[in-house]
Formats: C-alpha cells, structure tokens, sequence
C-alpha cells in the first residue's frame, strides 16, 4: 500500500483579513511542517468595513507573535471593552455588555443568581456594573488587565477596532515573512480532476496555478460553490436587508467599546478608531430608502450594500475549505468574524490532511464548524428578538422565528437563570447572561442553591466587588492617553 503524501502545496483564493489572517497563522504555526502556501489577492469586499474584534483575538495575534501596541498603531486601531446597546429596549435605555469577569461566583452559584436572591427589596447596580470594563468603559480608561490573578485588574479583558485595510495589509507582512507567495492576479476557471477535486485554478490570463489543497476566502464563495451548488443556508429573513457605511473624521476623545443604537427602521453601529469614527447602518428598505439612509448619516459619500445572513452547513468540500464571506455572513452584532477565521485556522490544523482522501477530516470540521457558527449567529439574534421596540420593523423583528437551541436557551434562563450548555462558544457563557439581563429577560427565580446565602454577607460581599471594581477603573490612565502613548512608539505597560 502507497503511504499517503503530506500536503505540499496550498492555495488561498482571496486575500482581506481572513484569506491573510488564515495564511499568516498556518505559515506561523506549522513552520518547517507548512505546505507551500499562496495567495491569490482575487475579489474586494463589497463595501470598506472595520476590524471589531472579540477578546479571542488576543490569542490569535499571540500566535502571530504580534504585539497589542503594533497592531494599535499600523491600524489607526483602538481597544475595545465591551460593547453598548442604547435604545433597544425603548427610548433612553441603555446597556452595556462588558469583556472580562462580572463579580465572583461562590461555588456552584453564579454572581447573577446572588442578585437575584437580594433582588426582593436590597438595592444594587446592575449586573453589568460589577465588572471592570463596563466602569472604566463608562470613564474612557483603558489599562492592560493585570497578571497577578489576586488583583481585581486581573478580571479585565479587551478585543480591539482596527482599520480593515490597514490590518490586511498588516497580517500579510506577517504571513510574507513567514515565506508565503503572492500571486497578482484574479481567478478564472477551475480545473478538475478525475476524482472531481481541484486540480488547478486558473488566472485570468489562462496560466494554471495547480495545489493539493485549496482555501476559498472570496467575497463571494466563487471557488466552493462549484463544488457544492445549493450549500449556502440562509437564516430566516428579518426586515433588515441594507446597509449603509461611512467614515467621518473625528477628533477628541475615543470611546474604548463599540456603540449600537436601535432607530425606527434598523440601528446604527458605530466603531470609533483614532482620529475617525465609521457608521455602519443597518436598515430595512421596506421603511427607509437609500436617500433616507444618506440624510440620517448626513452624508452623500456612503457606500451600500444588500444584507442577508447564512452560512454554509459543509465549508470543506473534497480539498477545497471556504472561510470568510465565502463560509459565512454574519449579522454586525456578533462581532465574530476574526474569532471564526482564527478558529478555522486552528480547526484546519489539527485535522490537516494528507494529499489524498480527506472525508472523515471533512466531515469533523463541518460538524464543529456548524456548532460554532450556530452560537455566533443566535448570540447576534438575541437582541432583535429581545428588544422591546414599538415599531412595525421592530415588531416584525421579534416575530422572525428562531433557532430552537435559542429558544431553549431563553426558556432555560426565564425559568431560573440558567445557561444552556452548548459546545464551541464564540461569547463566553458569560457574556450570554450579560446579554439577557442587558436585554431585559429575567428570570422568574432564581437557583434554590442561591437561596442558602445569607442576605447580610451576600450584601456587604457585593456592596465590596462594586466599590473594588471603582477604584480600580479609577486607577487606570484615560484611554486616548494610552493610544498617545502608543502613536509616539511605546508600548502597553
């Protein structure tokens, strides 16, 4: 019997943050072990976009070997602590869901359920407000969150805005150096083999660009859906179907977390960067028309762009993986893109094929794909099904139906605070509670081990994270000073 052949060559269709960001790790991680990858720079997104990132990203640029401080100044970047949602739940309300830990559990009770028991009758802030992020958030301070785990600046976490291009630009230095080729030139036919993989992709002028393995990260899955006509699954359509993108110059202070504000027909998501602020609009066209959309943003220059939400159930096709737009479009809300690039590189490499037959990893990475997207995707319709919004647009949002691992996890949290377990998270289980809170879901009880604590120390226990995470946000630097600090050259502390 033949031994089976090592992967020796790898091509990526598409560059951006994920053909670059996938290329960057696996020629990273795997060194001497890589197969020969290229990148083919195929295909531009369809509208410009900004890099807002969950925590996990840190991992990810640790594997890079990239600093916080390099990735802040090469993308006119800015940290991000959580992320605020004003007006969903009517107007004037807002919440904020922060990274990082939300005061402490005792044992098997969970800090939410210790509110909860003192909920009848003892005031105290919202469940939010125990965390670090949300009041250095609420001050515009930013620290790296401490080492030593008996700090309370230890429980803080961050993700990170970033300019898109500038960051593409940035994650393909990397992945250059790290000796993979550029290929100039777009896609053109593809090439079959007698098996009826890949054997090649051709560029434009004719010339075929042959590899044992194929990775299509194109803006429009141009190379996949070849394989596998009909293997997109689109989610159930809400009314927000557009989206309107600009940049306006900004100066002054720059907030550390990323805005959603609910509208009466759709919400705006604002990311601030140093020195410029981008909108991105999210609307139903049913009850806002383009020229509506320019005069709400104050603005003629604004790029559009149709909105729909899917994902393909099987990316890995014979030796072909879509990542990216090509695998999956997510609603703003999920913040997930990067975290689902990383994860697919990782995925990718502990289940790396041989040249040849490739099912049996095929079918696990689908399988694990397929729960994680499903958990990015519900995280993100929580909140339209949630929100409490007079509006037509609004009331035909909360009526779209959903998943039903979402519509247990609700029940499971109305009955008493509970949090369905569900494997490969993209947000932590708990962000989930910070979601629901923040979103006003409460659960009817709480968990009767809650109902063992005693109120008095339960009081003074709480009353004590509260004032701990104060003063400890009131001990950080503002947060345009540390981005000063880093423009001039130096570093996170």
């Amino acid at each position: 019997m033949t031994a089976p052949r090592p992967l020796s060559s790898l091509l990526i269709a598409g560059g951006g943050p994920a053909g670059w960001g996938f290329a960057a790790l696996l020629s990273q991680r795997l060194q001497g072990a890589a197969p020969e990858i290229s990148v083919m720079e195929t295909g531009a997104p369809t509208i410009p976009d900004i890099v807002s990132t969950l925590p996990s990203i840190r991992t990810f640029h640790a594997a890079l070997g990239l600093a916080d401080a390099d990735a802040i100044r090469r993308c006119s970047g800015s940290f991000k602590l959580g992320e605020r949602f004003e007006d969903f739940s009517g107007a004037g309300s807002s919440a904020f869901l922060p990274y990082g830990e939300i005061g402490a559990g005792i044992g098997p009770v969970r800090f939410h359920q210790q509110l909860a028991r003192l909920s009848d009758g003892v005031s105290s802030p919202a469940y939010a407000e125990y965390a670090l992020a949300t009041r250095a958030a609420a001050d515009n301070r930013f620290a790296p969150p401490a080492k030593d785990p008996r700090s309370f600046l230890s429980t803080l976490d961050y993700g990170f805005h970033l300019d898109a291009d500038a960051y593409t630009t940035l994650l393909r230095e990397i992945a250059v150096r790290n000796g993979v080729k550029v290929l100039h030139d777009e896609a053109g036919a593809i090439d079959y083999g007698n098996d009826g993989r890949i054997a090649s992709i051709r560029l434009t002028a004719g010339e075929p660009v042959a590899a044992d393995f194929f990775v299509d990260a194109t803006p429009d899955g141009r190379i996949v859906r070849k394989l596998c006509s009909g293997g997109w699954r689109a989610d159930p359509p809400l009314p927000f179907d557009r989206v309107a993108c600009m940049r306006r110059p900004q100066d002054g202070t720059v907030p550390p977390f990323t805005t959603n504000r609910a509208m009466p027909a759709g919400w705006l998501r604002q990311i601030p960067l140093a020195g410029s602020l981008h909108n991105k609009l999210t609307f139903a066209s049913d009850y806002l028309d383009d020229g509506q959309a320019s005069a709400m943003l104050g603005s003629d220059s604004i790029d559009f762009a149709d909105h729909a939400c899917g994902f393909r159930p099987a990316p890995w096709q014979a030796n072909c993986l879509a990542i990216g737009p090509a695998a999956w479009r997510l609603d703003p809300l999920a913040a997930a893109d990067m975290h689902l690039v990383a994860s697919a590189g990782e995925r990718f490499m502990r289940l790396l094929p041989h040249a040849g037959s490739s099912a049996a990893e095929a079918s696990e990475y689908n399988r694990l794909f397929c729960e994680e997207i499903a958990t990015a995707r519900d995280f993100a319709r929580l909140f339209q099904r949630c929100q409490s919004r007079g509006e037509p647009v609004w009331k035909a949002a909360r009526k779209t139906p959903v998943s039903n691992e979402l519509a247990h996890a609700l029940a499971l949290f109305e009955s008493r605070g509970r949090i369905a377990r569900r494997e490969n998270l993209v947000h932590d289980e708990t962000r989930w509670i910070a979601a629901f809170l923040a979103m006003g879901v409460r659960p009817r009880n709480h968990d009767p081990q809650a109902g063992a604590l005693g109120r008095r120390a339960l009081t003074e226990r709480t009353a004590r994270i509260a004032e701990m995470a104060r003063q400890s946000a009131e001990s950080m630097p503002g947060h345009d000073r540390m981005l000063a600090r880093i423009a001039a050259g130096g570093s996170t502390p």
